[in-house]
């Protein structure tokens, strides 16, 4: 498996500050498995606000952007932007 990153690139300060690949790998698996279901409890509630007319009954395109707008807007809520280490 080849290395998730190239540590010899980096700052040799912090080489030896930085995870291994093997722990980096699950940390990613869990962040993925959390943003499908954060993705798919997102389509539960697009969904059933359309049922419910909270929101206008659309379909095609119109759902899409309609969704991607909400996800978009729950997500600057939610999670503060991520600022490069300096």
């Amino acid at each position: 498996m080849m290395p998730l990153m190239a540590r010899e690139k980096l700052d040799p300060r912090i080489q030896d500050q930085l995870p291994s690949d093997e722990i980096i790998r699950a940390i990613s698996k869990i962040a993925l498995e959390q943003a499908f279901q954060t993705l798919a409890g997102f389509c539960d509630k697009f969904a059933t606000e359309m049922e419910d007319g909270s929101i206008p009954m659309v379909s095609g395109p119109d759902a899409l952007r309609g969704f991607a707008a909400a996800i978009r807007s729950n997500n600057a809520k939610t999670w503060p932007k991520a600022s490069r280490p300096v």
